[in-house]
C-alpha cells in the first residue's frame, strides 16, 4: 500500500485530505482479538480456539482470500490512460514477462517454492509499509529505520511460515524457529525505541506504539495457538490501511471527471467512490478467488498470482514521490 504523503502543497489544491488519525483505526483489531482470546479462555473454555481453522490449506486460503481485494483495488488505479502512458514499459515489460512465465508454467503457483516466495515478498511489502509510514511520521533516522525493518522481517517471515504451517509444523525445527523469533524480539523493541525517541508528534508516537503492539500480540497469539487470529491481524492492519489510501486517491483523481476507465464506465450509477472502490475490488476478485482455491482452477490461480506479483512490484514505485498516484494523496 502507499505511504503517507506530505502536507498539501500548492499543486492539486482542493483535494480530499485523509486524517492521519484514521491510519490508527485498523490497529483496533489487535486489542479486539486479544479481548476475544481472554473471553474465550476465561469464560468459554477455549471454544473459539477449538473451532478456529488450523489446517495449513485452510490458513493459506484465508490468507489469500483476505489479501486479494486490496491488491485488486491497487490494480484498478492503473486503469487510467495518463498513468499507462507515464509508466509505459516500466509496467508493460514486467507484466508481459510474468504473463509468459505463468502461461509456460501454469502449475508453478501450486509449488511450495512459489508459496514460500509469495509469503516472503508479501512480508517484505507489509513490513516496508509499516516502517515507511512510521518514518514519514518522524520515526528515527535512516540507519535506525533500516535496522528496525531488517529485524522486523527476520521475525515476521518465520512467524508467517510457522503460523501457516509451512515445513515447521510439528517438527524439531519449529522449536528453533520459535526461539529465534523470541530472541529477535529484543533488538526489535530496541530499534523501535530508537525510532520512537525523536518523534515529536503524538500521532507519530501512537503509530509506532501500534506497530510494536501488533508485532508483540501476533507472537503471543501464535504461542496461544490462535493462528487464524495472527493472519487476521496482519491482513486487516495492512489491507484496511491500503484501502484508506486507495479510496483517497480515487476520490481525488476522479473528483472533477472520471479519469479511471472503470469509474467512467460505472459513472451512471452515481455510487460514491468511497463505497465503489472497496465493493468493486471485492466483487471483481471474489469469483476468481473462489474458482482458484475452492474449485482448483489453475488459470484462476495464475490470475491471482499475476495480480499479486505485479502489485508487489508496482507498489515499489507508483506511490513514491515521483509516482503519479502519490500526487493525489494528501494528509492532515
Amino acid at each position: 500500500m502507499p505511504p503517507a504523503a506530505s502536507n498539501t502543497t500548492t499543486k492539486n489544491k482542493g483535494l480530499y485530505e485523509t486524517p492521519r488519525a484514521l491510519l490508527l483505526l485498523p490497529y483496533a483489531i489487535v486489542p479486539l482479538l486479544m479481548a476475544v482470546v481472554l473471553v474465550d479462555q476465561l469464560f468459554l473454555g477455549g471454544a473459539v480456539q477449538a473451532h478456529a481453522p488450523t489446517q495449513t490449506s485452510t490458513l493459506v486460503l484465508l490468507f489469500i482470500f483476505l489479501n486479494m481485494p486490496h491488491i485488486t483495488a491497487s490494480s484498478i488505479t492503473f486503469l487510467d490512460a495518463e498513468y499507462l502512458r507515464h509508466y509505459g514499459a516500466r509496467i508493460a515489460v514486467p507484466a508481459a514477462l510474468l504473463a509468459l512465465t505463468l502461461l509456460a508454467f501454469p502449475t508453478l503457483v501450486n509449488t511450495g517454492v512459489y508459496l514460500m516466495a509469495y509469503v516472503f515478498w508479501n512480508v517484505l511489502h507489509l513490513v516496508g509499509q509499516s516502517i515507511g509510514q512510521c518514518r514519514l511520521l518522524g520515526a528515527g533516522f535512516e540507519k535506525t529505520n533500516f535496522l528496525w525493518k531488517v529485524v522486523a522481517v527476520l521475525i515476521t517471515v518465520p512467524l508467517h511460515f510457522a503460523v501457516i504451517g509451512f515445513y515447521f509444523k510439528d517438527t524439531a525445527l519449529q522449536h528453533y524457529v520459535t526461539m529465534g523469533i523470541l530472541a529477535l524480539l529484543v533488538p526489535f523493541l530496541v530499534f523501535a525505541y530508537l525510532a520512537y525517541k525523536p518523534v515529536k508528534t503524538q500521532i507519530g508516537r501512537l503509530f509506532i506504539g501500534a506497530n510494536v503492539m501488533t508485532a508483540v500480540f501476533s507472537i503471543i497469539l501464535y504461542f496461544l495457538h490462535y493462528p487464524s487470529f495472527c493472519i487476521l491481524i496482519g491482513r486487516i492492519v495492512h489491507d484496511v490501511s491500503a484501502f484508506i489510501f486507495y479510496i483517497s486517491h480515487d476520490m481525488n483523481r476522479n473528483k472533477v471527471s472520471a479519469k479511471n476507465m472503470l469509474y467512467r464506465f460505472l459513472s451512471f450509477s452515481s455510487i460514491p467512490v468511497y463505497i465503489l472502490c472497496p465493493v468493486l475490488a471485492s466483487v471483481l476478485i471474489f469469483p476468481v478467488s473462489y474458482l482458484s482455491y475452492l474449485k482448483g482452477q489453475v488459470w484462476a490461480m495464475d490470475i491471482l498470482a499475476f495480480l499479486s506479483l505485479m502489485h508487489f512490484y508496482t507498489e515499489g514505485f507508483a506511490w513514491k514521490r515521483d509516482g503519479l498516484q502519490r500526487q493525489y494523496i494528501r494528509m492532515r
